[in-house]
């Protein structure tokens, strides 16, 4: 009996270090708050003579209606290009090449704006993005990828600062204590190299809301509604 007893004791300990390792690991740096509708927790860029590229993840309210409420969040992985001169095609192939695997597809010419967008509402798991290839027409491009947020502070970063400058307005907003928020690394789109910043924005259900824009590398707030 007390052989059978140790041997429980040695198979539950076993169990709960999984456990352990697995809650520890498992969406690790990717737990929102219920919230929030909209945060990015990579995003890549890079650039070549016919595109400027954007490649984030993360998860997002589906659809975002931006109205104060926050439902239906899942995973997402986005690839914008946008390219530098009026193009007269309408779609690109786009493989995107990561440490450990590659995703790909078509990336449509947006119905709004000059730009391809391809999108995948399935957590991608590829490791640390590497390069894109771009074919168009009869052309083809291949572009290293830069990580945005290795020397710049991330999405929960941004988020607490923006909870303690609108700490006063949080707690006196006792009819909407729970508004719908939303972070986004923002730049100057027209070079890798351009200064980046965090957009955070607490949306109400009465069509108001309050935002900041954080310079991602130091944290200090540019300006703030």
């Amino acid at each position: 009996m007390r052989k059978y007893n140790l041997i429980m004791v040695a198979i539950l300990t076993i169990v709960l270090l999984l456990s352990f390792v697995a809650c520890n690991n498992e969406g690790a740096g990717e737990k929102l708050p219920s919230n929030v509708s909209y945060a990015e927790f990579e995003v890549y860029c890079g650039q070549s003579n016919s595109f400027f590229v954007e490649i984030s993840a993360g998860k997002r309210e589906q659809p975002l209606n931006a109205d104060g409420l926050t439902k239906n969040v899942s995973d997402f992985f986005e690839i914008k290009l946008l390219p530098f001169k009026v193009s007269n095609f309408n779609l690109c192939y786009v493989v995107v090449t990561g440490e450990s695997g590659k995703i790909e597809g078509e990336a449509k010419i947006s119905m709004t704006d000059n730009e391809f967008i391809f999108t995948s509402l399935n957590k991608v798991k590829i490791g640390n993005l590497k390069s894109v290839t771009i074919k168009f027409g009869d052309a083809e491009e291949n572009i290293e990828l830069t990580n945005m947020l290795l020397n710049n502070i991330n999405w929960e970063s941004a988020l607490e600062i923006a909870k303690g400058e609108f700490k006063e307005r949080l707690d006196a907003d006792t009819s909407n204590s729970s508004r719908e928020i939303f972070v986004k690394l923002t730049r100057d789109r027209r070079a890798v190299s351009g200064n980046y910043f965090w957009y955070v924005c607490y949306i109400g259900q009465t069509n108001d809301f309050w935002s900041l824009l954080i310079d991602a590398k130091h944290g200090t707030i540019i300006a703030q509604r």
